[in-house]
């Protein structure tokens, strides 16, 4: 391993030496480490900044015993389910998982990240775009196909996660589409 000498910021590299010792790693091995892995995340088009949030995310929800899914199983479970009672579900839902994810992230941050966040957890595509300000944004989700028949019942989980961080606006599901045109209190 050839030696190279990095600047970074006087509290990074203070955390880093105290991580190393904590788990009986070499500070330069973990260095080395961290920036192979950090670079073929980047290379895959995706920001530190936006694994942050990521794992962020995934603490949050980890209390609730997540489980990867297939969309198509959830789609075909949901067939099964009468629709009321699953919007009220996922509104719930919804609500705890915001109240969790709260306390963690910021809910600009998770909207910014979400196009990163989507590729994770959905087999969807989303957007984000926000005003001048910051406190306003429209965030586009286009799920997978065959989910049109359910954009009511996950517009509900995004309903009971925006109620949760006290944010506002329109939620419209149309076709595999939900569009949400937030404002910020």
């Amino acid at each position: 391993m050839s030696k190279t000498t990095i600047a970074v910021d006087r509290g990074v590299a203070s955390r880093l030496s105290r991580i190393a010792r904590a788990h009986g790693f070499n500070v330069f091995r973990l260095a080395s480490e961290l920036m192979g892995s950090t670079l073929d995340i980047l290379e895959d088009g995706v920001t530190p900044r936006d694994i942050s949030i990521y794992w962020k995310v995934y603490r949050a929800i980890s209390v609730f015993d997540p489980v990867p899914v297939p969309a198509s199983l959830l789609l075909e479970l949901l067939r099964h389910v009468d629709q009321a009672t699953a919007a009220s579900m996922f509104r719930e839902w919804g609500t705890r998982v915001g109240n969790t994810l709260k306390a963690l992230v910021a809910l600009e941050d998770v909207l910014a990240a979400l196009p990163t966040i989507t590729k994770f957890y959905l087999s969807a595509k989303a957007h984000c775009e926000f005003d001048d300000e910051g406190r306003a944004c429209r965030v586009t989700v286009m799920g997978p196909p065959g989910s049109e028949q359910f954009s009511d019942v996950f517009r509900e989980f995004v309903l009971g996660v925006l109620e949760a961080y006290g944010a506002r606006g329109r939620v419209e599901a149309r076709g595999n589409v939900l569009r949400l045109d937030l404002e910020r209190e």
